[in-house]
């Protein structure tokens, strides 16, 4: 056996299948770490242009490394048939991954409630910034946002007005490891259907 037949052998994921909705980073990054691991993610893209990070030429750096190891459909979800091909495809899927702003799958009707009646087991992971409720669940969670939210510039500049002090670590929680959800579900049985990873 090879080193590289070894490899894939080891990884974890190998049979799951993610259905991801999601752009930009945190979605995408939480994706690609299911697919180093062996899952099968299939990117759901808006037909124009698809993610933001392609950039002008979509084929930017950032896009194929955020999204390394998927696959593509572009599918528009205004659309009735583009969300009864989704639909189709979660049937199929043991994982659905979104970082939209609350209420954007429920509006499409690809939220939790609505896909669980046809997949009982399927995992659900809602990424945003500050939640699924409260008064700041509709901001937006970009990086300057996230930085000001937190205080991470203000202790990163009281750091750095000491040359010799080590960087301020940043606060908060990583949202990137929601496949700590995977593993859990299926340690446990199906005790996780919906996991909505923010701030509250």
């Amino acid at each position: 056996m090879s080193d590289t037949d070894r490899v894939r052998r080891q990884k974890p994921l190998e049979g799951i299948k993610v259905i991801e909705c999601s752009a930009v980073y945190a979605g995408p990054i939480c994706t690609r770490m299911l697919a180093d691991c062996g899952a099968d993610v299939i990117k759901i893209e808006t037909p124009k242009g698809g993610d933001q990070t392609r950039g002008p030429t979509g084929d930017s750096r950032v896009f194929a490394h955020f999204n390394a190891g998927k696959r593509s459909i572009a599918v528009n979800l205004a659309n009735a048939d583009g969300r009864d091909l989704v639909m189709r495809l979660t049937e199929q899927a043991d994982v659905f991954v979104e970082n939209y702003r609350p209420g954007v799958m429920r509006k499409y009707g690809l939220d939790y409630e609505h896909l669980k009646a046809d997949r009982p087991g399927l995992i659900y992971c809602s990424i945003s910034g500050f939640g699924q409720t409260g008064p700041y669940a509709q901001h937006g969670a970009y990086a300057p946002i996230a930085h000001a939210s937190s205080g991470y510039d203000v202790a990163h500049m009281r750091a750095q007005a000491d040359p010799d002090a080590p960087p301020a670590a940043c606060p908060g929680h990583d949202r990137r490891h929601a496949h700590r959800c995977l593993r859990v579900r299926r340690d446990t049985n199906g005790a996780i259907g919906s996991c909505p990873i923010g701030r509250r």
